[in-house]
């Protein structure tokens, strides 16, 4: 989806209806300046959150952003957060 984006200026990520996605591989593969705010995404449903933030070197995603992630659905997590270095996800 924004896979190699330079920013998410304009994106309000924080208010997505994401209640019936079921994957979001690659989501912000390399985009590297993204810092989307993901705190309030319905993840129920994702199966595969492969490469989701793979060398998005930016993303500040913290324990406060995923600690409410229903993640019982997820089978695919490889490298979900590799290279993500500023990112300390719960």
């Amino acid at each position: 989806m924004f896979q190699g984006a330079e920013t998410l200026d304009g994106y309000q990520t924080e208010t997505w209806n994401t209640i019936s996605c079921t994957t979001f591989e690659n989501m912000f593969l390399d985009a590297t300046l993204a810092n989307p705010n993901v705190k309030s995404w319905n993840v129920a449903k994702i199966t595969s959150m492969q490469n989701m933030f793979m060398n998005a070197i930016t993303a500040q995603l913290d324990n406060t952003q995923t600690t409410g992630w229903d993640v019982r659905k997820v089978i695919a997590f490889q490298r979900a957060f590799h290279n993500a270095t500023v990112a300390n996800p719960d």
